[in-house]
């Protein structure tokens, strides 16, 4: 029984082999129609990728456009509540892949991507302060952090910001590095409220 299974299935592939090979050779019915098919589905998925590509182009050159006009929006430090898409520079289009959950109820300082002073803030509470960081910064200074569990995903050409540390701040002033040198690093906030911290910076 088991020599006749296997007698069918090398059978079988002989068959499968033939047909196409006759097929292909001699165009018989329906070869013209399963080519043009063929040709109908690679144009549609090549025009319908070229519409995103230029749809994203178009987009990317307006929120430039945009930072352009209003410099002082790229330039300034704000903190902002974090969500899914937020832009985690504020100029750049870098935003999270992976693990929102743990991002979300966070507060995020939104700075430039290449930020390179300290971010001073007045904390009036016990917080705990989350830093991101990647692989190709210098991140000695993040020694006395502690590794968290969780991990997440922000990527961009030259950086992949994904490994999590965190530190509990007590009440008071602090000063916290920006990263480099590649990028700046992104710092999340566990805060209830935007009053439960000063940030100096600005």
């Amino acid at each position: 029984m088991k020599k006749k299974l296997i007698l069918l299935f090398f059978v079988l592939i002989f068959l499968s082999f033939s047909y196409g090979f006759f097929f292909h050779k001699y165009k018989f019915f329906p070869y013209e129609n399963l080519l043009l098919g063929k040709r109908m589905f690679n144009n549609f998925f090549y025009q319908q990728n070229n519409k995103e590509m230029k749809n994203n182009i178009d987009i990317f050159s307006d929120q430039k456009n945009i930072r352009n006009q209003y410099p002082d929006w790229v330039n300034k430090l704000r903190i902002i509540k974090y969500s899914e898409g937020l832009n985690i520079f504020s100029d750049r289009n870098y935003f999270n892949h992976k693990n929102d959950n743990f991002l979300r109820g966070k507060f995020l300082i939104q700075i430039p991507r290449h930020y390179k002073k300290k971010i001073e803030i007045f904390f009036k509470n016990e917080t705990k302060v989350y830093k991101v960081l990647c692989k190709t910064n210098n991140n000695s200074l993040a020694s006395n952090w502690v590794k968290e569990n969780s991990s997440v995903l922000i990527v961009s050409s030259s950086c992949v910001h994904e490994l999590v540390y965190s530190k509990l701040i007590k009440k008071g002033k602090y000063e916290f590095y920006s990263g480099g040198p590649v990028s700046a690093d992104p710092i999340f906030l566990d805060i209830e409220k935007l009053d439960d911290i000063n940030l100096l910076n600005n």
